[in-house]
């Protein structure tokens, strides 16, 4: 499936001139749980084993909430990318905190730990929001306050940020969290894990 990721990504990249990277398109080729690794051209996917009924759980107890602010995630990452090439530490320093926590993050999930998974994606959230000023929009800002409020122990946006949608991860049943979502001008959006990826007819 690494070859189908690399023809997704040339396609988006080279041939439409949206700058980004290739986790989305091996995470969708792929499918099921893995640690990414990037190193200049070369990918490494590593698979995550889960133990038994944690990926269930996680899908019962994650609320996806779409803000209904649309964004091209290009032009966040066109700006990203230009103040990573001109040194800019506070962009270093972030990226480099997205690598460790996404070590930390495949410990977790391996243990099969949701207080941990959660404290984790909010580490993540932080680091992002370092990356650009225009990552948070306001509606992220508050819808991130009310979950919070109602039990989320962590939760980012999914994607580059600056509207879109984000996910949060509660350690108890969501269900009456999802009406206070909608309350804050949020879509809940239905989710299933992909276990297999992409694969041909």
């Amino acid at each position: 499936m690494a070859e189908v990721a690399e023809r997704a990504w040339r396609l988006e990249v080279m041939e439409a001139g949206l700058p980004g990277g290739k986790q989305d398109q091996y995470a969708a080729a792929l499918g099921a749980f893995h640690l990414l690794e990037f190193t200049g051209d070369l990918v490494r996917f590593d698979p995550l084993e889960l133990p038994g009924g944690f990926a269930e759980w996680l899908e019962r107890h994650i609320v996806v909430c779409y803000t209904g602010q649309s964004r091209v995630s290009a032009e966040t990452i066109a700006r990203v990318m230009g103040r990573y090439a001109n040194g800019d530490r506070t962009v270093t320093a972030a990226l480099e905190g997205i690598v460790e926590t996404a070590a930390r993050m495949a410990e977790a999930m391996r243990a099969g730990d949701g207080p941990a998974v959660g404290r984790l994606l909010s580490v993540n959230w932080r680091h992002q929001q370092a990356l650009d000023a225009g990552i948070q929009t306001a509606l992220m800002a508050k819808l991130e306050t009310s979950m919070r409020a109602a039990g989320a122990v962590g939760g980012k946006a999914a994607g580059a940020g600056a509207g879109g949608s984000m996910f949060f991860l509660f350690d108890r049943d969501p269900a009456r969290v999802r009406d206070l979502a909608r309350a804050e001008g949020a879509s809940v959006l239905p989710f299933r894990w992909s276990r297999e990826g992409v694969r041909a007819w």
